[in-house]
């Protein structure tokens, strides 16, 4: 075979890789890095959305007046808090359903018409405990939509006046109940209200709870 003859041949071979696009690599890493950039954001986001739910989980956490740091006024004196620990019951026992009272997390919510202050105290286990000064504690879960109110009666005996209290989520506007034939509607402040009837209801029954939200809308309390 002859030089042109040889010339053409190679030509011949080598013209379709005149058709072949060139690869472009520096697109290829562009969207390398896109896709690395897109996935770094969503981390992050996923990481902020996690930390955010655990920074605000608490059985104070649905009760507005409650959820703060703590202030001056929130702190309880050695008696009350003396109080809540002989509460406990034993660390690990059975009858340890709520868990240890985190006394430096308590939260003043208001007092009851008779003077005594009246706490929201988070527990270990996160149960929410609504503490009376000196007189009564009651220990429940967390507040929700489902189970708006907290609703503690004290009835104590002759000469001495019933009294109701209890927090509330921030929705809630008042409670309503009747003491005998007493009709009683009580405002709720602050996530919280209290109420004081006369000596002589000591014995009454007291309804079920309706709870009436900012919206208009009640229901029957649980």
């Amino acid at each position: 075979m002859n030089a042109s003859r040889e010339s053409e041949l190679v030509r011949s071979i080598l013209a379709p890789l005149d058709r072949v696009e060139p690869v472009q690599r520096k697109s290829v890493r562009r969207r390398r890095v896109t896709s690395m950039l897109t996935l770094v954001v969503l981390l992050l986001a996923a990481t902020a959305v996690s930390v955010a739910i655990g920074a605000s989980w608490s059985p104070l956490s649905g009760i507005g007046a409650a959820d703060h740091p703590a202030r001056a006024t929130d702190k309880m004196s050695p008696a009350v808090a003396a109080q809540l620990q002989s509460d406990e019951a034993p660390s690990g026992t059975h009858a340890d359903s709520i868990g240890k009272r985190l006394i430096d997390r308590a939260r003043l919510l208001g007092a009851l018409p008779s003077g005594r202050q009246v706490y929201a105290v988070p527990s270990a286990d996160g149960k929410l405990c609504i503490v009376v000064a000196l007189l009564a504690e009651s220990c429940s879960d967390a507040l929700t939509r489902a189970r708006p109110i907290t609703f503690a009666i004290a009835q104590i005996g002759p000469g001495v006046p019933p009294a109701v209290w209890g927090a509330t989520t921030d929705d809630v506007v008042s409670v309503s109940f009747s003491i005998g034939a007493e009709s009683v509607t009580v405002p709720v402040r602050d996530n919280f209200f209290a109420w004081e009837g006369l000596p002589a209801q000591f014995q009454s029954r007291i309804s079920p709870v309706t709870v009436t939200f900012a919206d208009g809308s009640t229901e029957i309390a649980q």
